[in-house]
This record gives C-alpha cells, structure tokens and sequence, in this order.
C-alpha cells in the first residue's frame, strides 16, 4: 500500500463582503442585463491538514513492513480576499432571470502561525497474535517519532466554481410563488466539494410580505442526493435565512445534515432603501426677495375632504391619483372620494415617467386605463354588495344598468369608462409598436434608461391586454350595451 496521495483537510472562516451591480445595455435575447461583483474579505479561525506523505505498508503472511513520515499542520488564524463576478438578465427565449457566477475567481486563505507535527514510523517484524489484544502491545507496535515545530505560513484556495441559474417569479398560486433551477460545477479540488456537476431545482413562497418558504432538491455533487428545505425573515433591510438539508437519504435514513444561517443586511443609501429613510441634507436657502402686497381677489377653493392616500411610490415612479381618472371634474362635490369607491390604497397605481414624450404619454394613458378598471370594479362591488345606504346616496340601482343618468358616476360612465375600450386596443397597438422602437429610441447616453423603459412598456401591454378582457364586462353591468 502506498500513502503517498492520501490528502485530508478541513478548515472553517467567516467572510464579510461587499456587492456592486450594474445596469448595462441589453445584448440580443435580453430585454434586462446587468453585471456585478462582489469583493470578501475572509478571515480563518482553525486550520487542520495533512502536508507531505511519504509512507508505505506490505503485508506477508508472517511480516509487515511498514515506513514513512506523516506532517500535520494546523493553524488558528489567517486571512485572505476573494471575487465574485456574474451577470444576469430577463432571458426571452425562456422568459426568465438567467445568471453566471463565477465564485472565487480569486479567493485564498494565507495561514500563519503553522504549527507542524511531523511523525515518522517503521516496523519490520511480524504480529505477535496473542497479544493483539492488549492495548500497550499496539503502543509499541510501530517505532515512531514525533517532532513538533513551527513552519510560519502557508496559502490554501478556495473553491472555485461556476453557477448558471434560471428563476421565474409568480409561477403559481396567483403570483405568490417563484421556480428555480441552477447547475453547479466545481472548478477545482476543495475540502467538501466535488468536481460532479450538481443540478438542483426549487421554489420560494411568498406567501408573506417579510416572510418567504423554500424548498429544493438536487442531484450530483459530493452529496449525491439532497432535499433541503428552509426560510428566511426580513425587516428593514435585514434578511436572516435558515436552511437544512438532508444528504444521501431523507429523515432517518439519510448518511448526512447540514444547517446553514445566513444573515445579511443592507447598508441605507441616499433617499429610502429597504423602507429605512435617509435625511438629506439641507439646502442652503437664497435670501428672499422683498415682499410686495399686491391686492388680488381671492379664488373661492373648494376644500377637499379627507381622503385615503396610496403607497409612496418607488423611485423613478409616480401614483396615479382620482385626479387623473376625472375624479374632480365629473364629481365637483368630491364625493368618489370615499372609502368605498377609493380604489389605490389598497391597488396602487404606479407608472414610470423617462424623460421622453411618447413613451411617457403612453406610460400614462395605461395606468389611466387600470384605474378606471379599478374604480368601476368598486361601483360593482358596492351594488352587488347591497349596499342600500352607500346605494340611495349615488343612486346606483340593483340591475343593468347600475349607473342612472342623475348619478354623480353618470359622467364617468359616459366619458370614461364607455370609450376606455377602444382606447385601450388603440394602446396595444401602440404599446406593441413603442416595444420595436425602444433599442432605437434610448441609445448613447440614454442607454442606461433601456432596462426600465422595456419593463414600464411590456408590463403596461399586459395589463392593457387584461383590461380589454375585463372591459366589456364592466361596461354591461355599470353603463349598459351600447
């Protein structure tokens, strides 16, 4: 028996890193692409290892002859930096996220404080058999030699690997859950890795705003089978996330388990990131100019009453109001404005405005079309609720049409609703031409806007496309058949 390519070793560290993506221009195939990195630093706590072998072992049937040297080496502290690199982006041809990372481009550990025990042992007798009992016989079986001393310091890597990933969100249970599939290939030797392509697929719940389940099985690897299966928590920009699994079995038949705890959070930054508000700065105000009191008459405004008000809209978005619906103009007394048939506190509205005339009017015009879908769904729901109060009060009636010609929603039927159905077929249509144009329209230093500009317009013809099926419907119950 020879020893000389045994190799054993086992290490632990913790890493803190730091992430950084990129939104770049969309290559063929792709409607969104970014790049990103992440820099660890990575910080040993205990290091144990086999350094050089040189050992061999023949056994006779009267004789073992055995010699060779073992180095063990171990250290309690060390340091090193690694890299990450990936892309990602919305995927056409599979109609999801794909991803490559490339885990640990660079990434070692550089051990200090080596402390090395080297032994060496030889026989060359035979076996005394009526003493291979005795636990002192087996002391003196090999003659071996200890000696320890310190080696200073040593470099270990860690495991470089490649990950391809595909993730498509709201697959199921009316949006709320995501499938994923991923392939690991392992780019080198490392303690707990295999060089076996590992295929896993999963899914995440989201059943819960700061709550998620998840669920995966995998084939390949070092593990060969494993079904895992964990959650994660998040508050405020801090995520915590526990996984188990379990390997070459299932419960307790499996030859293994592993428990992973995650916790992350992420740092605020200017305005409001993971619901935590950023003061910003304040701006030195210019002297103000003299005051002059000119007499003016005074414009009668009618004070508005008291009404919901929808989520404060993401970054680069804006909320549609009852406002842009015609709310104040076909209601002067500001009645829609009650609870009941206030549709964007608990449906908002949000569209995207780029800084480009005909994307931002068609942008507009379609979450103009939802809210009018919105609100005529909640003049249906007051009348087929039997509502009698809320019913007398806006003279809505039980069969078709709801709407009366003295109801203060009469001119919403008439100059909104009625017509919003062939003007959101002429929207698809122009929605379906905008999304040929765009990669023409946002090139050079607008680029950047490409990502966020083809999102706004393919998830504005979808709903557009949902409302057109809605329409007819909604039109019949609340205007009647014209």
């Amino acid at each position: 028996y020879n020893f000389d390519d045994v190799e054993w070793k086992a290490y632990n560290y913790w890493t803190t890193s730091f992430q950084m993506s990129k939104s770049l221009f969309p290559p063929r195939w792709f409607d969104e692409f970014s790049v990103g990195a992440t820099f660890k630093y990575l910080r040993g706590t205990d290091y144990w290892g086999l350094g050089r072998t040189d050992a061999c072992f023949q056994v006779s049937d009267t004789t073992i002859n055995a010699e060779g040297i073992f180095e063990y080496r171990s250290s309690s502290a060390g340091d090193g930096i690694g890299l990450d690199l990936g892309i990602a982006g919305w995927l056409r041809p599979i109609n999801a996220y794909a991803g490559l990372t490339i885990g640990n481009l660079i990434g070692t550990i550089n051990w200090s404080s080596v402390r090395v025990e080297e032994v060496r042992f030889a026989r060359h007798r035979g076996v005394d058999l009526d003493s291979i009992t005795r636990a002192d016989y087996w002391e003196r079986f090999f003659n071996k030699t200890d000696t320890t001393y310190w080696a200073g310091s040593f470099t270990s890597p860690l495991p470089r690997y490649l990950l391809l990933t595909a993730f498509r969100p709201n697959v199921y249970l009316d949006g709320q859950g995501d499938v994923f599939v991923s392939i690991y290939q392992a780019l080198n030797k490392a303690p707990g890795y295999s060089t076996v392509p590992k295929l896993s697929v999963g899914t995440e719940l989201r059943r819960f705003r700061n709550f998620t389940l998840q669920a995966d099985i995998a084939l390949g690897g070092i593990e060969g089978f494993e079904l895992g299966a964990g959650f994660s928590v998040g508050i405020k920009g801090f995520r915590s996330n526990l996984y188990g699994s379990w390997q070459r079995g299932v419960l307790g038949g499996a030859k293994g388990f592993s428990v992973m705890l995650v916790n992350s959070y992420c740092l605020p930054q200017k305005g409001a990131v993971s619901g935590v508000q950023v003061a910003e700065p304040a701006a030195r105000k210019p002297p103000e100019p003299e005051k002059v009191s000119v007499p003016v008459e005074k414009e009668k405004i009618r004070p508005l009453p008291e009404q919901p008000t929808a989520p404060t809209p993401p970054k680069g978005m804006t909320a549609l109001m009852m406002a842009d619906i015609g709310a104040e103009e076909m209601d002067p007394d500001q009645r829609l404005c009650r609870k009941e048939f206030y549709p964007f506190e608990t449906d908002p509205v949000f569209f995207a405005q780029v800084d480009n005339e005909k994307y931002d009017q068609f942008l507009r015009d379609a979450a103009v079309i939802r809210g009018v879908v919105l609100l005529a769904k909640r003049i249906a729901a007051v009348v087929e609720g039997r509502d009698k109060k809320l019913m007398k009060s806006y003279r809505l009636r039980k069969r078709k049409p709801y709407i009366t010609g003295d109801s203060p929603f009469h001119k919403f039927c008439v100059e909104y609703l009625a017509p919003s159905l062939q003007r959101t077929k002429d929207l698809i249509s122009s929605g379906s031409e905008l999304s040929r144009s765009i990669r023409n329209d946002f090139q050079g230093k607008n680029a950047r806007k490409l990502p966020r500009v083809i999102k706004g317009v393919n998830g504005s013809v979808k709903r557009l496309k949902q409302a057109q099926q809605e329409l007819p419907e909604l039109i019949d119950r609340l205007c009647g058949k014209k």
